[in-house]
């Protein structure tokens, strides 16, 4: 999901830059990038991970967040990083 997510992420940031595109950001590490290709890329895949994620990750998953289980939007304290019992290493 996270692989699928970054490649629609680079081309989502293509497409809005070049439809939108008109100030320049990063110009000596990649000349054509532009601040609003980045934040409609940024919009995009938010938007595309929010609708899909639901269907892509098994409900009761550790990765399955709604907006109000952040910490910065939620009042309450959340664990973001759950870890799972492992199994015992013999050493």
């Amino acid at each position: 999901m996270i692989i699928i997510l970054t490649e629609l992420n680079d081309i989502f940031q293509y497409m809005t830059g070049k439809l939108f595109g008109k100030t320049k950001i990063l110009s000596r590490i990649s000349p054509n990038k532009t601040l609003e290709g980045f934040i409609g890329g940024m919009v995009l895949t938010s938007g595309l991970a929010n609708v899909a994620g639901p269907f892509l990750v098994p409900e009761g998953s550790h990765l399955l967040y709604t907006l109000g289980d952040w910490p910065l939007v939620s009042r309450e304290p959340v664990e973001i990083f759950i870890c799972h019992p492992l199994k015992e290493v013999p050493v």
